[in-house]
């Protein structure tokens, strides 16, 4: 897409949104429809099984019956946890009431939630006409901690995508590197990632409507590291990172690398750090332990990194993503290792504990007077945030309801008037959203300060900003 035409549509183009959103978790796309059937995508695909069927005023009551039965329940156990007498013991019956309790609240909270997304009435984005060329290839660096399928070269007609699993490597040594080639339609918006109805359950789809994986090559960890010093173009000297959240398998993180590195048009190498999440809503607490195992496995990538030829490194973290890049980066800092060629950090929708962040948020403003900036941006619309606090009890870094928290010498955005509802609940605002796009791309190819991308000031909170509506 030409430029001229990418910034205008990252310019102009406002969401309006009628009323705020309540609380909880994303849901990955799935909708009752045949494989590889006619399909029109959007920038809010109607992708949530669980919102296929209608909310009906009697099931809302007994729904809001339920939602104040199980809060109060919570509150309850709560309490009784935090008894002197109380059995601290992981797996007491006490906690796991509490956690039953919890997965009971979150799943009335989604259907609630599908209430309120039927009364919206978002508007769709139409994108450019059609170039001649009708998808174009990007190839992707990979590593991973995830166990690899140890039948996927013996399987005919296999999908590259299910090459590894949602589980962690138990005999972890060293990460399986590789690069993905994924195809790109060029009949689309910015912010839109283009899937067949029921994708993962086909091996091959037409590249010039859809996002695929063409190949997946495994390289040995020299020809990876070989590759990233690899001479090349002056731009090609940067790298951009790519961490995923929680809910995510291999392929949707290939598949979001590649879609950011494109509507970025980032001019120099891109990779993701795929660890071991599940893919599944109901993983999050097995995700919660993968992605705590596999923070100090991504230590020593990040070390690894920081040693190449590469003199930039931007890296994205997801979600749950950031509790890997998080404490990574202070662990090297703290170890006295020279982060300084990291140039951002943007942290998208932290599902990060936001008391824990204040405690290290001075060792980030150090790092900044040595070039590593970092931006944390947060939104009132995110569902999948308010499910984390309802399980956790702690308000979430990626948060801006009732307000946008601000650290001294760190820049936070509050998207909350550009991002999108209607995908992932809220969530998926850092891929969807062309205004957040445009504004990373701002920070990545320009280096531009927020008042120089035209945020605006939030009153009363130096380094607080905001998209204007």
């Amino acid at each position: 897409m030409p430029i001229v035409e990418f910034n205008l549509l990252k310019r102009g183009i406002v969401f309006r949104r009628l009323v705020p959103t309540i609380l909880i978790i994303y849901v990955l796309s799935s909708v009752c429809a045949k494989a590889g059937q006619s399909d029109k995508s959007s920038v809010f695909q109607p992708d949530f099984e669980v919102c296929s069927t209608d909310v009906t005023a009697t099931e809302e009551g007994r729904l809001r019956i339920e939602k104040a039965r199980y809060e109060r329940t919570i509150t309850a156990l709560q309490a009784t946890a935090k008894s002197p007498r109380h059995d601290s013991n992981e797996a007491s019956p006490g906690k796991n009431e509490l956690r039953r309790t919890q997965s009971n609240l979150l799943r009335v909270l989604e259907r609630l939630e599908c209430k309120h997304l039927s009364e919206l009435s978002d508007p769709v984005v139409r994108g450019p006409s059609a170039p001649k060329v009708n998808f174009i290839e990007l190839e992707v660096h990979y590593a991973t901690d995830r166990l690899a399928n140890p039948d996927k070269t013996q399987i005919p007609n296999r999908d590259p995508g299910k090459d590894f699993s949602g589980t962690l490597d138990p005999d972890f040594k060293d990460f399986s590197y590789g690069t993905a080639k994924i195809t790109i339609p060029t009949h689309r918006t910015p912010g839109e990632l283009n899937l067949p109805r029921f994708w993962n359950f086909v091996s091959q789809s037409d590249p010039t409507r859809f996002f695929t994986i063409q190949q997946i090559t495994d390289l040995s960890r020299k020809a990876f590291m070989q590759q990233m010093n690899s001479p090349g173009a002056k731009e090609e000297s940067s790298l951009l990172l790519f961490v995923h959240g929680f809910d995510t398998t291999f392929a949707d993180a290939a598949f979001r690398a590649a879609q950011l590195a494109h509507d970025l048009q980032f001019p120099g190498k891109v990779m993701f750090y795929s660890w071991p999440s599940a893919g599944v809503i109901t993983g999050y607490w097995k995700d919660e332990d993968s992605s705590r195992i596999s923070a100090s496995r991504f230590q020593k990538l990040l070390a690894d990194l920081l040693e190449t030829k590469i003199d930039r490194i931007y890296i994205v973290s997801h979600s749950m993503g950031s509790r890997i890049v998080i404490p990574t980066v202070m662990a090297l800092a703290s170890r006295g290792v020279d982060v300084s060629k990291l140039s951002e950090l943007m942290l998208a929708a932290p599902d990060f504990n936001e008391i824990e962040f204040k405690d290290i948020a001075a060792a980030f403003r150090k790092l900044r007077a040595k070039g590593t900036r970092l931006t944390i941006y947060a939104s009132s619309n995110d569902f999948a945030l308010r499910a984390s606090k309802v399980i956790h009890s702690y308000r979430r870094l990626g948060e801006s309801d009732p307000a946008l928290d601000v650290f001294p010498g760190l820049d936070s955005v509050d998207a909350s008037t550009v991002a999108p509802l209607r995908r992932a609940f809220g969530h998926s605002y850092v891929y969807d959203c062309v205004q957040v796009i445009g504004d990373m791309e701002d920070i990545v190819l320009n280096g531009l300060s927020p008042k120089d991308r035209g945020l605006l000031a939030v009153p009363d909170k130096e380094f607080g900003w905001k998209f204007p509506k």
